[in-house]
Order: C-alpha cells, then structure tokens, then sequence
C-alpha cells in the first residue's frame, strides 16, 4: 500500500509528517494544514469538479500545490 510505504519512508527519515486516506470527492475537506499538494489528479476531473476541489482545498489550507498535465482538446 503506497501510505504505508510513504509512512515507513517518512519515520526512517524522522520526517514529522502525516498520510492518511481521503476520497476529496466525497468527504468534507479536512482544515487547518499549512499547505494541501495535489499531484497528476486535477486532469482526471470534469471542469466543474475540478473548480470545486480547488475551491475546497483553498478554504482548508494556507497554500495549495497543484502539479498536473495541461488540460487541452489538443492534448487529449
């Protein structure tokens, strides 16, 4: 299970940091983080969704990285 990896790789690093399971989608976005990162998962959402996750994501943290492909009729 990749939390259980990133879990084990985070203690052998002494690194303060805490993974958890989340559906984004569906369950009321968490509050009170310092930064909320989103990796190559914005590009698999319809505009609507997407606009939504991002709004909710801003709410919850201070800062929010987004790293993702670009979206484009070209690129499909």
């Amino acid at each position: 299970l990749a939390i259980e990896h990133a879990r084990c790789q985070a203690r052998r690093n002494a690194a303060a940091v805490r993974f958890f399971r989340f559906d984004a989608l569906r369950e009321p976005m968490p509050r009170g983080y310092d930064v909320i990162v989103s990796c190559l998962f914005l590009h698999h959402l319809d505009t609507a969704a997407a606009e939504t996750l991002l709004r909710n994501m801003a709410d919850a943290a201070g800062v929010v990285l987004i790293s993702d492909l670009a979206r484009s009729r070209g690129k499909y």
